[in-house]
This record gives structure tokens, sequence and C-alpha cells, in this order.
């Protein structure tokens, strides 16, 4: 199966993206279109998950996602991409108007054995906390895993693997 990588924001976001793929056989990085054109206003997390879509062409995938990435993912799930599983990382919830953290609501549907979300204890962008109090009210069958780390740093390459090639 197919895995789509969905970075963080800032292009320094393509090495850790590079490192995901360099440990899974059949996966690709998406490049956000503000890291081509180099102008942050050229992102629109609803119009990059529309470029998603189009991209994977209807076929089921997994989906790795980081940051501004787990917002473009939940577009995905909203319009029903066919996501078989589901890794998300770093969800930013600190940098968001209550508004924008609606979209995560798409999570609630979503089988909680298909996903994953690993979060820093405290993350400058979404601690620990605030990531459990949002999946406790969204879906709290949805595996948790607080790592130690106070950045906005995901390198747990060998998690991901192990959960996409788990049965």
């Amino acid at each position: 199966m197919k895995t789509i990588i969905l970075p963080g924001f800032s292009s320094k976001n393509k090495e850790w993206a590079g490192e995901v793929k360099k440990h899974l056989k059949d996966s690709m990085v998406y490049e956000w279109k503000h890291w081509k054109s180099g102008n942050s206003k050229d992102f629109s997390a609803s119009d990059e998950a529309m470029m998603v879509m189009h991209w994977i062409a209807g076929n089921p995938v997994n989906i790795i996602a980081k940051s501004i990435g787990t917002i473009v993912t939940m577009y995905l799930l909203r319009d029903k991409c066919p996501i078989e599983k589901l890794i998300l990382c770093g969800m930013p919830l600190a940098d968001l108007e209550e508004s924008e953290i609606e979209i995560y609501k798409s999570l609630s549907e979503f089988d909680a054995k298909r996903v994953i979300v690993l979060q820093n204890k405290d993350d400058n962008h979404g601690s620990f906390k605030e990531v459990s109090k949002l999946l406790g009210q969204l879906n709290n069958k949805i595996k948790l895993i607080e790592k130690s780390r106070s950045d906005h740093e995901y390198p747990y390459f060998e998690e991901f693997v192990e959960f996409l090639t788990s049965g």
C-alpha cells in the first residue's frame, strides 16, 4: 500500500519527510505549493487537500502527517478520501483558532483501530495535554502516544513502520 507523507508547513520539513520515506518501501512525499513558490500565502489546507485527492486518484493510501499536514488530512477524511491507516504527529493546536480546530471533528468517524497519534509532551505547537483533551472529546478510542520530547520534531520512524505493517 502506498504511503503519502504530508509534512509540516516549513520547508525544513522536507528533511523529516525524506527520512520517513527512507524507512518505507512504497511512499511519496507531498510538497506544498508554497515550498515551490516561496510565498507562504500560497498555502491553503483545503486547496492542498484537493490537490492530494487528485494526486492519489481514488486509490487507497496510508498517510503520515505532521503538524499542518494533520489539518490537510482532516480535509481528506471529511471528503471521504480512501485512507487505510493514518499516523498523525505534532497536531499544532496551539497555533490554531478555535474555528480552525473544528476540522479535527473529521477524526470522530474514522476507525480508531486504523489511526495513531504521536504527540511530544511539551511540543510548543500543541502539547500532549491539549491533544489528549481534544481526542477525548472526538474519539477516545484513538491511540494517543505521549513522547518525552519538548520540541516539534518527530523522528519516530520505526514506530511509523511498525504501525503501518501491523495486521
